[in-house]
């Protein structure tokens, strides 16, 4: 007789809910399921085969025919999981994957061997609600054509499929109908479930325990000879010397003087292995997947199939409506919302697994390192003449509690690269991933002086506490906005707002003076890194503090746009730079660095009164002789005689101060406009148009534009709610969405007497075709002088008063 068979189909819904949970599902549930059948099924072969349903557009997404099981259970997620929403309150067609699972049974009891014996089953697992369709509409054997939910279970019992239902949502009662209705030998489940799931088994048997074999026929034995004690085998000697000697023979038991039996017959082979065995989870309740058991390519997977699925939906709502159809696209766009969310929600667990493999990967990296730091401990206390030293000693009060697992992590943050790099935004800032990765750990001397240092800051503030009397803990000292403008890898604008908080672990230092620093920062990436953080800290005493999110702050996503600052600045391997003009200067300057830190937050390192000490100045504009802006005297004034004499080029520093100061003005007044498009719109020539006016005339035209853009987004925002979808497609993480509408109608400055700044000064409603006005032909190519610089920032730099 054949071998027996066991064919298994899964029949299983195309939600993105389900596909996440999957994982857990299979190790937690299918496994025990499948071993219980291996169990009861000796020497059987299984096959399996795969239904997947999806929503009433496409009701069966795929569908694969029996095959071996280890093959269907790997590319079961390649097959169509998690391409479609829960379908709503209209449901997903499931009454189509069990009759697409039958006509598979049919078709393989046609096939097989008539005299082998067949078990069926099928696995049932759903996340979403039955629609109401009452027949099947893509079934290919006309005998199931009439087929509903109330003859589904005769159909099921003609066949003698088992059916088991696993739901990962507790109210679906169509599903329990079914189960109750169609299986005869329903069994609890043996294994530990959740409290949110619904696990309902049929046509499983107990296991029989072990069965004894037949009684062997007696045989004469021949009589045994008398035992005979073995002679005692000497040990051999141990070795003296440090090199391995010689291995020498192993000494020949002596077996027993025993009649031989015969040799045992051989063991039969095993059965097949379904599935791995799962290790043994020490909390097997809870089972939610957590980012160290969820695999994040399959997570890129799905995000990827949403999104392209995301996209040809809304490219379907596109036709639809060409063709006048705005009753069907307005409910595939119902239908597309909870999709987006979902796509969302994706992206965030993928970003949270990112930033779990980054820090497994600095434990690993710190761990290495400390071993190689207590390897050449004694050659740094002889050097440095510090015999008591510890191997690390605790971190500054200002960064960390004392713990040297997170120093260590502090310390050797820069050398790590992270598991899965963000894109560098597209800017005019040069790649640094090629640049070597210059780390405390690498170098003992610069770890040392460090240390000592540490000791030495961490020793004055315990003494400023001591006398003070006050009590050890966060203290923040600020708190506000902080902003980053750049592109993203698409060279799209991109803009990253998060509210943060500064605070000292201790007594705030003497040189902090939070009262100087700006109410709102502007985060910016150097063109090449200045010093890491170690060589910073010994070759000068900043002010450090803590930079975290601010938890009073109201603010939707605060901690995804926080988490995406790390993201920025560790893909890069280098810090952010804040800038603002210091008082009696009249030019901003670099007065803090920023750090990232493996304890998922920022380390600040302030220069209020100096600015950063040594670091280079601006860097030197393309065209024109190699000058920069320094904080020193000006550079002697032109001769008015000779009109054509080289000027002093415009900054990036002083561009994005502008930048900002005009932020803060239309802010002040009431009508907001994003950073990014100041960011298009203040061109070097069109910021020394600006200049050149007077005060009035410089806020009416600055007024004038933030109007001139609210109106077109208004008018933007009515369009889309009239269409029926949300403007602005796939939202952006960390503030990064859509471009912003630029104004149709050109600003026309030439009635305030700023020359050259015609219609075409604004260009084309879009950011990538914007165009600016030919340079002024007074202006030295657009370039600004010193006097020109310091007047604006004396007559409108500031933002208080009624103009700019």
């Amino acid at each position: 007789m054949a071998d027996s068979v066991v064919a298994i189909a899964f029949v299983v819904d195309s939600s993105l809910a389900l596909a996440l949970e999957w994982p857990t599902l299979r190790q937690f549930y299918l496994t025990p399921m499948l071993k219980r059948l291996q169990d009861t099924n000796l020497n059987a072969v299984f096959r399996a085969a795969f239904v997947i349903y999806g929503t009433q557009n496409t009701p069966i997404v795929c569908k694969n025919f029996f095959f071996d099981i280890q093959v269907v259970l790997n590319e079961a997620v390649k097959c169509g999981m998690g391409q479609s929403s829960c379908g709503g309150e209209m449901g997903m067609a499931a009454l189509e994957g069990f009759v697409a699972a039958i006509e598979l049974f049919d078709q393989f009891t046609e096939d097989r061997a008539k005299n082998s014996p067949l078990t069926s089953h099928i696995f049932h697992f759903s996340a979403a609600i039955p629609d109401d369709v009452e027949h099947p509409q893509c079934n290919n054997s006309p005998a199931l054509d009439y087929v509903t939910w109330e003859s589904l279970p005769t159909e099921l019992k003609k066949r003698s499929i088992h059916l088991s239902s696993i739901s990962i949502k507790t109210k679906l009662p169509k599903f329990a109908q079914l189960h109750a209705s169609a299986s005869s030998s329903i069994i609890p489940p043996w294994f530990i479930t959740r409290s949110q799931d619904t696990v309902l088994l049929a046509g499983y048997t107990v296991p029989q325990k072990g069965v004894k074999r037949a009684a062997e026929p007696l045989t004469p034995q021949s009589p045994k000879r008398p035992r005979i004690s073995a002679p005692p085998i000497p040990s051999p000697p141990k070795p003296t010397h440090s090199s391995p000697p010689q291995p020498s023979p192993a000494p020949v038991p002596v077996r027993e003087t025993a009649a031989v039996a015969p040799p045992p017959p051989p063991p039969p082979p095993p059965p097949q292995n379904l599935i791995p065995n799962p290790t043994p989870n020490p909390n097997p309740v809870a089972m939610a997947p957590t980012p160290a058991n969820v695999n994040f390519a399959q997570l890129r997977e799905l995000h990827r199939v949403l999104g392209t699925g995301i996209a040809a939906a809304d490219a379907q709502m596109k036709e639809m409506r060409a063709r006048g159809e705005h009753q069907q696209a307005q409910l595939l766009a119902q239908q597309i919302m909870p999709k987006r969310a979902q796509f969302d929600k994706l992206r965030s667990m993928m970003q949270s697994l990112l930033l779990h493999q980054q820090r497994t990967a600095f434990m690993q990296q710190t761990a290495a390192a400390q071993a190689a730091l207590q390897h050449q401990q004694p050659q740094l206390q002889h050097q440095h003449q510090s015999p008591s030293q510890p191997s690390l000693p605790p971190p500054p009060s200002s960064i960390a509690e004392s713990s040297p697992s997170k120093q260590e992590e502090s310390s050797d943050k820069m050398a790590v690269e992270p598991a899965l790099p963000v894109p560098p935004p597209n800017s005019h800032m040069r790649s640094l991933s090629g640049g070597p990765n210059r780390t405390l750990m690498s170098n003992p001397a610069a770890m040392a002086q460090m240390q000592k240092m540490i000791e030495q800051q961490e020793r004055s503030r315990q003494q400023n506490t001591a006398n003070s009397g006050s009590t050890a803990g966060p203290r923040p000292i600020w708190q506000g906005p902080v902003v980053w403008t750049g592109t993203n890898n698409l060279g799209q604008p991109r803009n990253i707002v998060c509210h943060l908080q500064a605070s000292y672990r201790h007594n705030q230092s003497a040189d902090a003076k939070p009262e100087m620093w700006p109410k709102q920062m502007m985060f910016a990436l150097p063109e090449k890194p200045f010093m890491p953080l170690p060589e910073l800290l010994s070759r000068h005493k900043p002010a450090l503090c803590v930079l975290g999110p601010n938890p009073s702050s109201n603010m939707p996503n605060n901690d995804v746009a926080f988490r995406t600052l790390l993201t920025l600045v560790g893909s890069k391997n280098t810090h952010f730079t804040i800038s603002w003009i210091l008082p009696g200067a009249s030019q901003p300057t670099v007065n803090a660095l920023v750090y990232p830190s493996p304890e998922m937050n920022l380390i600040g390192t302030f220069f209020p009164t100096t600015g950063v000490p040594e670091y280079p100045s601006a860097e030197p504009s393309i065209a024109g002789p190699s000058h920069h802006i320094a904080a020193g005297p000006p550079p002697p004034v032109p001769n008015p005689a000779q009109p054509q004499a080289p000027q002093l080029q415009m900054s990036q520093i002083n561009l994005t101060n502008f930048r900002n100061q005009i932020h803060a003005f239309l802010l002040q007044q009431g009508m907001p406009v994003p950073v990014q498009f100041l960011t298009q719109f203040i061109t070097p020539q069109n910021m020394a148009h600006l200049i050149k006016l007077t005060k009035e005339q410089r806020s009416a035209a600055l007024l004038k534009l933030a109007r001139t853009w609210q109106q077109q987004q208004q008018h933007r925002l009515a369009a889309a709610a009239a269409a029926g979808r949300m403007p602005g497609g796939i939202p952006q993480m960390g503030g990064g969405g859509g471009g912003p509408m630029m104004p149709q109608e050109g600003l026309g400055f030439n009635q305030f007497g700023g020359n050259g700044m015609s219609g075409g000064f604004m260009g084309s409603g879009y950011p990538d075709t914007i165009t600016t006005a030919p340079p002024p032909q007074g202006g030295g190519n657009g370039a600004v002088s010193f006097q020109m610089m310091q007047n604006f920032m004396q007559r409108g730099g500031d933002s208080g008063g009624g103009g700019m």
